[in-house]
């Protein structure tokens, strides 16, 4: 093993961190990471599932409605079972490892994942997708409410080519480094994290484009992408600083499932109270 993972090891070590680095670059990981996708996964399913029902059943006369609401509604619930395995991969790569020794190595695609990193990286790969998914479909929900005024459909044209982006450049750019011995030195792919995370920030700046240009009477659905904001703050400021249990990225889990919780209250109340003729 290199000094310098020897060496990233032991300072997490005494700074009081107790599971094991990420692999794909070294970052800590607090006891409370991921904790909430692991722990409430069939609770935001059911609460996910009943805002789809309700919600569809209150718009049957309206297929294009339904159709858009049951994306939206997936993308919500992949969020919290791709949030969990990546983000506790930690864990899940034990689990992993001891159900494909179970099943002998003569079932174990040597395609597949093979080592905690490439364990990782492929988990990582579906959470850039969901998040990526959940602003696209977010975005669609309110451009049907808005009654597909002119402009948004181009928006929405750019919103899900940029979805596309995302997955292209995460499948083909993403982590070219293979070695997990030198994978805390040397990412391999930090051009490919940035260019990542600025198509999903131009993503976010066409909601601000969605709720600058929407009706006067719909103007008060901003309120749900503020909510966004802090945790998005938080993220690229990276504070708090990690700690052993809490970091800036756990502040950004609370504001997602914030916004998203939000999102799916006035959807429903859109319903009998629409900000828009349609």
């Amino acid at each position: 093993m290199r000094e310098v993972v020897k060496q990233r090891i032991a300072d997490a070590k005494a700074a009081g961190f107790k599971r094991p680095l990420y692999y794909r670059d070294g970052d800590t990981r607090p006891a409370l990471r991921g904790q909430f996708f692991a722990a409430f996964k069939w609770q935001w399913t059911t609460l996910v599932a009943v805002y789809f029902v309700a919600t569809s059943m209150a718009s049957v006369q309206q297929p294009e409605f339904v159709l858009i609401r049951a994306f939206a509604a997936l993308s919500y619930i992949m969020l919290v079972f791709v949030g969990d395995k990546y983000h506790n991969s930690d864990v899940n790569f034990i689990h992993f490892s001891q159900q494909q020794t179970s099943q002998g190595d003569a079932q174990l695609d040597r395609s597949a994942v093979l080592s905690p990193l490439h364990y990782e990286l492929y988990w990582l790969r579906w959470d850039f997708l969901t998040i990526a998914l959940i602003q696209a479909s977010t975005f669609q929900v309110w451009v049907a409410h808005y009654g597909y005024i002119e402009g948004h459909v181009l928006a929405a044209a750019l919103l899900w080519t940029l979805c596309l982006l995302v997955v292209l450049v995460s499948v083909l750019f993403l982590d070219t480094n293979r070695d997990p011995t030198t994978v805390y030195d040397v990412t391999g792919s930090p051009n490919a994290l940035n260019a990542i995370k600025a198509l999903l920030g131009t993503q976010f700046v066409t909601y601000m484009y969605l709720v600058s240009t929407g009706p006067v009477g719909c103007s008060w659905t901003a309120g749900i992408y503020y909510i966004f904001i802090p945790g998005f703050i938080a993220y690229a400021a990276r504070f708090p600083e990690d700690g052993p249990r809490f970091g800036a990225h756990e502040l950004f889990h609370a504001f997602i499932v914030l916004g998203i919780f939000s999102s799916m209250f006035c959807d429903a109340a859109n319903i009998s109270f629409q900000c828009a003729a349609r």
